[in-house]
């Protein structure tokens, strides 16, 4: 009686929290759509404010008002931005010539 229950019961349950699993993966797709929807409801409200479209446009494009000058410094620096780990420091000397590779690679790179 068992054995003929669980083969009867088995199957359902089985289908039942497969479709469990895709409701809830269903859910977790349309809350992370919602998100990226309210982001860019706030992006687009921001683009509706002129002070912004000015300021924009300053910065990207490089307008000015009428009556002001704009200065632009030739060879002038960029702001050091630190570089993203990629290579792990190497603490230990080794003969190993690919780490020997890797860093003159590296080095190269910056």
């Amino acid at each position: 009686m068992i054995a003929l229950a669980s083969v009867v019961v088995g199957p359902p349950i089985a289908v039942f929290a497969d479709q469990r699993a895709d409701i809830a993966a269903a859910e977790s797709r349309v809350s992370k759509q919602e998100r990226n929807l309210t982001r860019l409801q706030g992006e687009r409200a921001r683009w509706d404010d002129p002070t912004f479209i000015a300021a924009e446009a300053r910065k990207r494009l490089y307008f000015v008002m009428p009556g002001e000058t704009l200065y632009l410094t030739v060879g002038e620096k960029p702001e050091e931005k630190p570089l993203p780990e990629i290579l792990p420091e190497i603490t230990e000397v080794t003969p190993d010539w690919m780490d020997d590779l890797l860093v003159s690679v590296w080095d190269a790179a910056q």
